[in-house]
């Protein structure tokens, strides 16, 4: 489903179904995936030729294909099937497990792009603006939820969770994150969210555990030591940069200011009360900075 989801027009052909038994059949069984058309083009049965032609109405009313060796030639209808993603039906199964009424239909924000599910209580203290975004780590995409974002501002945390199995960590306005539906899932064979594993990734690491890990929270609104914010990260640019160095110290490499600065000085980007609280988290060498983790 993941997969589909991130095709341009959420649809599969009826052959491609037959080579993706039995999980196609059990999505349809479901109501996931409904019938939407045919293809436009198809290969002659009649011929040995692979040779695509335009599906046409034929004299009888079938539709099938003209052959310029055998004539019009009738496909079975099934064969020529098309199948969309039931979105509102997706969208269902997708927050059952977080007993939570989805509005029906869902918000379509952008046409066959991104949706907005409502207000689901995660927790008891927390209510939380949920969206749903198709096909995130293109750039098309990740500029028009950019847009919907800023047009509809909220002092809620807005959790946004996509089908896209990475997620794209460029520029995102504080109080929005973004999290993999593929990272949330109950187990492999369900398409419903765990209540445990998005509350765990709101909440961020546990008090008491870790306390002396850096990470962002949740917002990435914040660089925190345990439950403690260190510096605050209003601006896309210092979130990015803070980013970049926790991913690249996590794995024992180094980050040149330059790589997240022109003039070169971290001290002058994230400014000197900031880089007061940030220096004696980082150590320097020849090949740039990085967090003592």
């Amino acid at each position: 489903m993941l997969e589909l989801l991130e095709t341009p027009s959420a649809m599969i052909s009826a052959a491609a179904i037959e080579v993706a038994e039995p999980a196609a059949g059990q999505l349809r069984e479901a109501g996931l995936l409904i019938a939407h058309g045919h293809e436009p083009v198809a290969v002659s049965p009649a011929s040995d030729d692979d040779v695509p032609l335009p599906v046409i109405r034929l004299a009888d009313g079938s539709l099938g294909v003209f052959d310029a060796e055998h004539g019009p030639v009738s496909i079975e209808p099934e064969r020529l099937m098309m199948y969309r993603v039931n979105i509102p039906a997706f969208l269902g199964s997708m927050v059952e497990a977080l007993k939570f009424v989805l509005r029906h239909p869902p918000h379509e924000l952008v046409p066959g792009v991104i949706w907005d599910l409502g207000s689901p209580r995660f927790f008891r203290s927390s209510i939380h603006s949920l969206w749903f975004v198709r096909r995130s780590d293109r750039p098309e995409v990740q500029w028009t939820l950019k847009q919907a974002v800023e047009s509809r501002p909220t002092e809620r945390l807005r959790v946004i969770v996509t089908s896209s199995r990475s997620v794209e960590q460029g520029e995102r306005p504080a109080g929005v994150i973004v999290v993999p539906l593929e990272e949330l899932l109950l187990s492999p064979d369900r398409l419903s969210l765990s209540p445990e594993f998005l509350g765990g990734r709101l909440r961020g690491p546990p008090e008491g555990k870790a306390p002396d890990r850096l990470h962002l929270s949740a917002d990435e609104g914040g660089l925190m030591l345990g439950s403690a914010i260190i510096i605050r990260l209003r601006s896309p640019d210092r979130r990015a940069a803070i980013r970049k160095l926790l991913s690249t110290s996590a794995s024992g490499g180094w980050t040149r200011a330059t790589e997240v600065t022109s003039d070169g000085s971290l001290r002058r980007f994230f400014g000197p009360g900031n880089w007061k609280k940030l220096q004696p988290l980082l150590e320097q060498s020849a090949e740039g900075w990085r967090f003592r983790l």
